[in-house]
């Protein structure tokens, strides 16, 4: 299975954007994004897709 591109982005607002706008070019239709951390260091993320309208769990 081959993967539609890569992305790295900083931890903060502006790096969640450009994530969320990578996955929108990429992959479009409804997505849902599987984070491990959530309750840490992918808490931020998280909440940013929530806020956003993505299906997180």
């Amino acid at each position: 299975m081959s993967s539609p591109g890569f992305a790295d982005s900083p931890a903060n607002a502006r790096g969640y954007r450009r994530l969320l706008d990578f996955a929108r070019q990429h992959v479009p239709g409804r997505r849902r994004w599987a984070l491990e951390g959530v309750g840490s260091f992918g808490a931020g993320l998280a909440d940013f897709l929530d806020q956003a309208g993505e299906q997180v769990c």
